[in-house]
């Protein structure tokens, strides 16, 4: 039997999904802290991830997991009020999640380091599809 979510050409725009995590700000002193989180509710995998903060100082990063599995081949250091692509990990298996998959947004900052209006879009699509 097919699926509507396997009709779905994957190079369609309809096959993506934007998900966007924000956090107003983080302040020093917080390790792997989570500040945000979606639950797509379908099987799905991640295909990118960008960043924009408006402002960080000193030693500021983050981190993007499916469960406690990180989609990026390391913790990303944003450049304050510039869009960057974040380096998804070569390991497909940690790329993909379950209908009951939770994708979270964790923050890190050194005992000076802080954050201000970070945004982290996490582009998925749902797995299925041909």
């Amino acid at each position: 039997m097919i699926t509507e979510v396997e009709n779905i050409l994957k190079t369609s725009p309809l096959a993506y999904r934007d998900v966007l995590l924000c956090v107003d700000a983080v302040t020093t002193g917080q390790a792997a802290v989570k500040f945000d989180a979606f639950k797509p509710g379908f099987p799905f995998e991640v295909v990118s991830v960008q960043h924009y903060a408006e402002a960080l100082v000193a030693n500021a990063s983050y981190d993007v997991k499916i469960g406690t599995t990180s989609v990026l081949n390391a913790l990303e250091v944003p450049v304050a009020a510039t869009r960057e692509d974040g380096v998804l990990t070569s390991t497909s298996a940690n790329l993909r999640g379950s209908a009951t998959d939770v994708i979270n947004l964790h923050v890190t900052t050194d005992g000076s380091g802080e954050f201000t209006g970070l945004k982290v879009r996490v582009r998925i699509r749902a797995q299925g599809h041909r």
